[in-house]
């Protein structure tokens, strides 16, 4: 057991190194440009003395009203890369029922299972981009009970490989 202490203190030393060639007092606890605000209002005034003032966090900005045409075209491609992806991949599931685990027919349609896995990434994509939109409720439920769809499909060819 006290082995394992010794890498850790080394660890711990090679840190502490580290931040003392970079001169200052403390130049790794230096405020990182992107790095979050310190906090404001009550926390800030429990503050130590000489902390760094407090600055305010940017305005909430609303979510852009999504593009319904845009992504409606969106959803209406998917649908028919879905269908292309879908039809490859019955074709090869149907061929590789014979085949056994590795072979050429089962690795062909473990890739077309995985091309029909991706396929359905527009559709929750679509959906994400809907999401708070009031005018777009109805195409973002479009979209969400497509990918459900999808997906069960893609689970039942999925099961017929593994048998």
């Amino acid at each position: 057991m006290r082995y394992l202490a010794f890498p850790a203190f080394l660890a711990v030393s090679l840190m502490l190194a580290a931040c003392a060639d970079r001169g200052g007092e403390w130049p790794s606890l230096a405020r990182v440009p992107g790095s979050p605000t310190p906090p404001c209002g009550p926390a800030a005034e429990s503050a130590p003395t000489g902390a760094r003032p407090c600055v305010a966090a940017p305005p909430v900005v609303s979510a852009a009203t999504p593009d319904l045409p845009a992504l409606e075209a969106r959803l209406v491609a998917a649908r028919g890369a879905w269908a292309d992806t879908m039809k490859a991949a019955e074709s090869a599931v149907a061929a590789a029922a014979r085949a056994e685990a590795g072979e050429s027919a089962w690795a062909a349609a473990e890739l077309q299972l995985s091309r029909l896995e991706r396929a359905a990434v527009p559709f929750a994509e679509v959906a994400e981009a809907l999401a708070g939109s009031e005018s777009g409720a109805a195409l973002r439920a479009a979209a969400e009970a497509d990918r459900a769809r999808h997906l069960e499909t893609f689970a039942r060819l999925r099961a017929a490989l593994r048998r």
